[in-house]
């Protein structure tokens, strides 16, 4: 046998115990099986006992519906790299791993059996940045109004967003100041939430354009996992903890409704891949109008010669693709790929 296949019946093994007695039991065979590899409990702490002594952090663990036992982990978990000495990073990498394993343990216990895969795909469509971030600019409005499931108008959002977690995020300084770039991504959220929180609730297609058209900054989907990771830190590795955490956020609910209700997850560019038999070429080219100006993206999508979809003045590459691919899928259902095809005087 070769090793990978070694490897994957290591895997398998750990998996399967885990299925059988939990996290005690898969640790315990990992351990049987890779005595080399020292697991230890719980060993990150803290990095600084600095706790702000502010009436707000105990506002914000209510809207994290988990109360810190180690405050200063959540200081760490809300500190920006950007910030001298330690930050969020090694703790967004464990609630990374950890995200990971909570969905994948939903999926692995779901009634209906699914291909590898799908699995990797559903999984994606529940923890992928765009989506964290989307999560992130929510947590405070959808706590305060209870209104997850339905849409507000902009001064019912706007009335409740200030306590939003990444309003407490730690870069250059004791606290986050107001930016230009965080301003821009607030008034996008505030245009497309409706439409985002319509199709997480009733929609039977993924919101790829929405949560891409949103393009927050990374640190917005980093905080949900560096939150995740204090999360489980400092409840001693307790998973339950950190499923309430993605329970209240709207992440597990989302998930259950894309195995429920069986939503289409596939992503536009994919879909243009099968439609077109994988013949569609996307060409995107960025610029730069003018000094000072924001970088803008154009995306053309041929087959052959022929230009079917075309999308102009986006604001990063995969928004540009994602609005070219919506264009050319609308193309594509209307006309056959052999008439497009047919149509190339350079095909065949």
């Amino acid at each position: 046998m070769s090793a990978k296949v070694l490897a994957d019946v290591v895997e398998a093994l750990i998996g399967a115990a885990y299925l059988d007695g939990g996290l005690g039991r898969a640790r315990a065979c990992a351990q049987q099986l890779l005595p080399e590899v020292r697991l230890r409990q719980m060993p990150l702490q803290p990095y600084s006992e600095a706790v702000p002594q502010d009436d707000s952090w105990a506002t914000l663990q209510t809207y994290l519906g988990y109360s810190f036992e180690n405050p200063p982990l959540l200081v760490e978990a809300l500190t920006h790299p950007s910030c001298a000495g330690k930050s969020y990073q090694r703790l967004e990498f464990l609630g990374d791993a950890i995200l990971d394993m909570i969905v994948i343990s939903k999926l692995a216990h779901h009634p209906t059996e699914m291909a590898q895969g799908e699995m990797s795909m559903i999984k994606h469509a529940a923890s992928n940045h765009h989506i964290l971030a989307f999560f992130c600019l929510d947590l405070g409005v959808c706590d305060k109004t209870g209104a997850y499931a339905e849409p507000l108008d902009n001064k019912a959002v706007e009335a409740v967003i200030e306590p939003g977690l990444w309003r407490f995020m730690r870069f250059n300084g004791p606290s986050l100041s107001p930016e230009p770039s965080q301003q821009a991504v607030l008034a996008r959220y505030l245009v497309l939430r409706d439409q985002i929180i319509f199709c997480l609730q009733k929609a039977k297609e993924y919101p790829w354009q929405a949560l891409i058209k949103l393009n927050a900054d990374k640190y917005f989907s980093d905080l949900i996992e560096s939150v995740l990771g204090a999360i489980y830190v400092d409840s001693s590795g307790d998973l339950a903890a950190c499923e309430s955490f993605l329970e209240k956020i709207g992440l597990l609910r989302f998930l259950d409704r894309i195995l429920r209700d069986r939503v289409d997850i596939a992503h536009p560019k994919n879909i243009v891949q099968k439609l077109s038999r994988s013949l569609a070429k996307f060409d995107v080219k960025r610029t730069l109008p003018a000094e000072g100006s924001d970088t803008i993206y154009e995306c053309r999508v041929s087959i052959g010669d022929v230009i079917i979809a075309v999308a102009e003045s986006c604001l990063c590459h995969e928004e540009t693709e994602v609005e070219a691919a919506a264009v050319a899928i609308r193309r594509l259902q209307e006309t056959p790929v052999d008439t497009l095809v047919g149509s190339n005087p350079c095909s065949g």
